[in-house]
């Protein structure tokens, strides 16, 4: 089914189905993307998936989750909360950047 997103109907529709397809990608498939990228459509349960994502070990959603908790934005505010999932975040930031350069060394790179 094509989409006439200059449509209102057209548009409701085709966000409820992403959000299925979101949901899906998520607690189906476990994908941490789908975890990360449905949190934002739905403001209420934002902090469920974000947690759902940080556990999956998405570092954005990590971040964002850290965000949330700083800010009180869908969930109360906690500074220790917040603090928690920052640290998660960067953690998983340097494991990604130690790994890039031991693939970068393995191919004979060297980093600049």
């Amino acid at each position: 089914m094509t989409y006439d997103l200059q449509k209102e109907s057209d548009v409701k529709k085709y966000l409820e189905k992403l959000g299925v397809e979101y949901r899906f990608g998520c607690y189906l498939e476990k994908k941490p993307e789908a975890c990360h990228l449905f949190f934002g459509k739905i403001k209420k349960k934002a902090s469920d998936f974000a947690s759902k994502a940080c556990e999956l070990k998405n570092m954005c959603a990590c971040a964002n989750l850290s965000q949330m908790y700083a800010g009180g934005d869908g969930t109360e505010k906690n500074e220790e909360k917040s603090e928690k999932f920052k640290k998660m975040a960067l953690e998983m930031q340097e494991e990604v950047k130690k790994q890039q350069l031991a693939l970068e060394l393995q191919q004979g790179l060297l980093p600049n």
